[in-house]
This record gives structure tokens, C-alpha cells and sequence, in this order.
């Protein structure tokens, strides 16, 4: 069934004796340093079997393994290219796999935009939730590969100084949004210190 959520979010039911084509919308939306870049090269590098078996990780909105461009569709509201997506992605059948580890900064507006757009019979909205001690420090690694200079000290002060500002450091307000778009029951928490390699 359908959550309540999702079903109003939806931009009406299919005309009458036409089926979704889309079995099961699953949505990983990371977050970040959660393994993503990892679950989607497994995913892309199994595409035909998983294809046969009729699940789908699709090269609509992709780029660098992940649907990236789709997300940052979404975020900028792009009108024509989101359409275009959608009505690609609603034309599949069966299950449909997405996933962004940017998908966890997306606004309140964006994820209400793609649950407006795509229609499916049930949706799963996936998150993993990594140990918040390892995932500061991680996070400040990967800032400083891409050429920040900040010092940890310096870094872990700002976090805890604004504990609800980073999106990493505040998954209640992240998956709220995703709540409210396709229903609380949509959204499965994994805990990735838990996962077997």
C-alpha cells in the first residue's frame, strides 16, 4: 500500500484501468561517509542482473555512479529536465533504485518535488546512520581532500557549536522532510557500525 503521505504527494491516480509501472520506488539517500559511493558501484556494476530480475538502477538523471543529477535538479527547480526524468523513470517497471548520498541535503521543496513527480505503489526511503564520533572526523577528512584547511579542533568546535546545523550531525530534520513527503512508514534506518563488510 501506498503511505498516506505519498499518495496525497502524488499528482493524481493513473487513469482508470492503468497500472503504476513502478512495483517499488527504493530512494538511498546516503548521507555522506555512510559507504554510498561504495553500495553504488555495486549496484551499477550489477545492472543486467539486477535488470533480469527486474529492479532497476537507472542511467536517468545519473553521473559518477550515482543519480546526481537528478538531485541537483531538483534543488534548482530545472522545470524541463525534471520532467523529462520523471516521465523516463514512471515509464520503467518494477522495482526502481535511486541513489544521492546528496539526497540527504535536499531541501524540504526538492523532496517534495520528486515525490510529486514519480508514481509507484510503495516507496523506500533508505538511510544509514554511522556513529556521530567516527562521522566528524571522516567528514573533516573528506573537507580537507577537497582543499579546506581547517584544523580538526577547529572543525569539531564548529559542529558542536551548531549541533543542528550540519546535516550529518542533525538525521531527525533530514528524514522529517522525507518523511512528510513519502509517510514515516517510507523510512528505514540502518546503522552502518552494525553492517557486516
Amino acid at each position: 500500500m501506498v503511505p498516506e503521505k505519498a499518495c496525497r504527494s502524488l499528482p493524481g491516480p493513473p487513469p482508470s484501468g492503468e497500472d503504476f509501472h513502478v512495483e517499488t520506488l527504493i530512494v538511498h539517500i546516503g548521507p555522506h561517509k555512510t559507504g554510498s559511493t561504495a553500495i553504488q558501484m555495486m549496484l551499477h556494476e550489477h545492472r543486467p542482473a539486477l535488470a533480469s530480475a527486474g529492479m532497476h538502477y537507472p542511467e536517468i538523471g545519473f553521473h559518477y555512479y550515482g543519480h546526481h543529477t537528478l538531485q541537483e535538479a531538483l534543488e534548482r527547480r530545472s522545470a524541463a529536465p525534471l520532467e523529462a526524468m520523471a516521465q523516463e523513470l514512471n515509464a520503467l517497471e518494477g522495482t526502481v533504485i535511486l541513489s544521492s548520498e546528496n539526497f540527504s541535503r535536499s531541501s524540504k521543496d526538492a523532496v517534495r518535488a520528486l515525490a510529486e513527480r514519480l508514481r509507484f505503489k510503495t516507496v523506500r526511503v533508505v538511510y544509514y546512520q554511522r556513529n556521530f564520533l567516527d562521522l566528524v572526523y571522516v567528514f573533516w577528512q573528506e573537507l580537507v581532500k577537497h582543499g579546506s584547511t581547517q584544523p580538526l579542533l577547529g572543525y569539531v568546535a564548529d559542529c558542536m557549536a551548531r549541533p543542528y546545523g550540519h546535516h550529518l550531525l542533525n538525521a531527525p530534520k533530514l528524514l522529517n522532510r522525507w518523511a512528510e513527503a513519502f509517510g514515516r512508514e517510507a523510512i528505514e534506518i540502518y546503522l552502518y557500525d552494525q553492517l557486516d563488510n
